[in-house]
């Protein structure tokens, strides 16, 4: 960054399983050592968060990184039915279980803080391929844990959002798309 010139650094050969996977509209963290790579997909497939692509800047080498699931989650899911027929399309909240890391996805939005020298992800909606989230979950990137904030949602299932963080601690959603009618 001192001397504003793009070099590469690393260029993956996909010769070995701890190289990640092409992707798209995937999200981004890092903890001044080490870059993680949340979700994003291709057109046909979303990744998962059970394991992470993590490239170390110092040695420049991929490894994945196992996460930890938070055992008292519990995911609502808002389904939306349409029917042709009549051309009515209502919203069904729905709850389920999860396995306490947040379902595969892409096209989600993603901001980081810092605490106490602690650095945690916030990632929130998303698609993946079938269905659009309005869920927010928070990773430790100490434990590598994740954590289902159960107290919020975002308004309207939305992917393809931009997040950020303002000074004051608060987030702030912006565009993005959302099927629902507002």
């Amino acid at each position: 960054m001192k001397t504003f010139f793009w070099e590469a650094v690393y260029i993956c050969q996909g010769q070995g399983d701890y190289e990640p996977e092409g992707r798209y509209r995937h999200e981004i963290a890092f903890d001044g050592q080490n870059i993680y790579v949340l979700g994003g997909g291709t057109a046909e497939h979303a990744f998962g968060f059970a394991e992470i692509p993590v490239f170390n800047v110092e040695k420049r080498q991929w490894y994945k990184q196992k996460t930890f699931r938070d055992h008292s989650s519990k995911l609502k899911v808002r389904k939306q039915i349409s029917s042709i027929e009549t051309n009515f399309t209502s919203h069904l909240d729905i709850s389920t279980t999860n396995n306490g890391i947040p379902p595969a996805r892409r096209c989600h939005g993603a901001v980081q803080i810092d605490c106490d020298n602690v650095v945690q992800v916030f990632i929130s909606g998303g698609y993946d391929g079938t269905q659009i989230f309005d869920d927010l979950w928070c990773l430790n990137l100490k434990t590598y844990k994740w954590t289902l904030i159960n107290t919020y949602t975002l308004p309207y299932p939305t992917y393809f959002h931009s997040q950020l963080l303002h000074l004051r601690g608060k987030c702030t959603y912006s565009a993005g798309y959302s099927p629902m009618e507002i």
